[in-house]
């Protein structure tokens, strides 16, 4: 099976970015800010990399990291995305803990509810502990 094709990488970087530009989080020191425009180097290389990997035929991506550079920030949003612009999948996010769980929940709800409508991404169709659905009835 062949990876992405170039076209098809450049169309979904572009989507992404312009999705992070709109894409709010609550930053410790700063409070909300769009996302898109607060990417560290760390978090472009990893998109960066990612992309790659799909235009080679990988999907099984590995990611060693340091603490306090977004990787899992970045890494939610593209989950985020990724599921929203597909109809009907589902993805896992795995935590060690409730609290940390909780978090995430969190941070995902703020992305996606805080995104403008004429960005036209899914709504949440249904926020339960078992998850969250989007209006594409992709799940989380």
């Amino acid at each position: 099976m062949a990876g992405w094709s170039h076209q098809k990488r450049v169309a979904f970087e572009e989507a992404f970015y312009a999705f992070l530009a709109q894409c709010r989080i609550n930053s410790k020191n700063l409070g909300f800010v769009s996302l898109g425009d607060n990417l560290y180097y760390g978090q472009k290389r990893f998109i960066t990399a990612v992309l790659d990997g799909l235009e080679q035929d990988k999907h099984d991506i590995y990611v060693l990291k340091s603490r306090q550079l977004g990787i899992t920030t970045i890494a939610r949003a593209l989950s985020t995305f990724y599921l929203g612009i597909h109809r009907g999948l589902a993805g896992a996010l795995v935590f060690d803990s409730n609290e940390n769980k909780n978090l995430a929940r969190d941070e995902l709800v703020t992305m996606i509810t805080d995104l403008p409508s004429s960005l036209k991404f899914p709504t949440i169709k249904k926020d339960n502990r078992d998850g969250l659905t989007l209006s594409t009835n992709s799940k989380i």
